[in-house]
């Protein structure tokens, strides 16, 4: 599966272990009964591959997606109109609802859904961690009641050792430290970083070679009451007539093993359904 922190992993331990010689609130993930992995070069990888046959346009900004009376599905795009036989919409539920027109009302039930924002921080350090930092762990989680502006922390080389000389260290703010922060230029948030995460390892200051800072606006789905049942109606209720289907993370998780199941049962659904016949074209 793929956490928030942009690194793939087996499975995670249930729930969490605890860290050692940590705050009693944080704890670590890693794999159980197999180590934690990761994509070598990035998670870019695996999509660039999976779409290697495909002919993908980049650059270009779909503004409306309707369907054509069900003959297929019309795109207004920023280069134009576009035909297609079947349209798979894997946005996040605000943009998908911002550009499909006149969705059903079991679209918009499960295209309601609210989202928490990421601020994340990558630190480069010259040397990976020592053994013992930590906790060994691949990452650690803040407990809810710990009082610092972390929620995560995920350390590179214990998803792949050969990556780099050094290491990277993906720090994951909470909310409620991300809100002030969003605003902020690149260094003040990178500061706010490095202090928040210097009690669990220590001299990291002097540590840091490099920085980069990511703003997520719609990091995190929330999956309130009731959810769940939105979701199964949803799909139970897709039929032959729909040309357009959804499958962003609004229908489970941001996390790989999640987009991997909503994309196959989309474009499963599609192909049960008969769409493929219409060749893309434009007007």
């Amino acid at each position: 599966m793929c956490c928030e922190c942009g690194t793939c992993c087996r499975r995670f331990a249930a729930p969490y272990a605890r860290v050692d010689r940590r705050p009693a609130g944080w704890r670590t993930f890693t794999a159980r009964r197999a180590r934690a992995v990761t994509v070598r070069g990035g998670l870019g990888r695996l999509t660039s591959a999976l779409a290697a046959g495909l002919d993908v346009e980049y650059g270009v900004r779909v503004e409306r997606v309707a369907r054509d009376d069900g003959a297929g599905a019309v795109l207004h795009t920023s280069r134009g109109r576009l035909r297609a036989a079947a349209v798979v919409l894997a946005t996040p539920a605000r943009p998908a609802a911002a550009i499909l027109a006149d969705p059903t009302p079991r679209e918009r039930s499960v295209l309601a859904v609210p989202y928490s924002p990421g601020l994340l921080v990558g630190l480069a350090l010259r040397e990976p961690l020592a053994p013992d930092e930590l906790g060994g762990a691949y990452g650690v989680l803040a407990g809810p009641g710990e009082a610092t502006a972390l929620a995560a922390v995920a350390v590179l080389s214990r998803a792949d050792s050969g990556a780099c000389g050094g290491d990277v260290l993906t720090v994951m703010l909470r909310p409620s430290a991300a809100g002030p922060l969003w605003s902020a230029d690149d260094p003040t948030v990178c500061t706010a970083a490095v202090a928040a995460l210097s009690p669990l390892v220590p001299g990291l200051t002097g540590r840091v070679t490099g920085t980069r800072v990511v703003r997520w606006e719609q990091a995190m789905p929330s999956v309130p009451a009731g959810h769940v049942r939105a979701v199964t109606a949803y799909r139970s209720g897709v039929t032959r007539a729909d040309a357009v289907v959804l499958a962003g993370d609004n229908l489970g998780f941001p996390w790989t093993d999640s987009a991997a199941f909503n994309g196959r049962w989309a474009a499963d659904r599609l192909l049960a359904h008969g769409h493929g016949d219409l060749p893309e074209s434009g007007e």
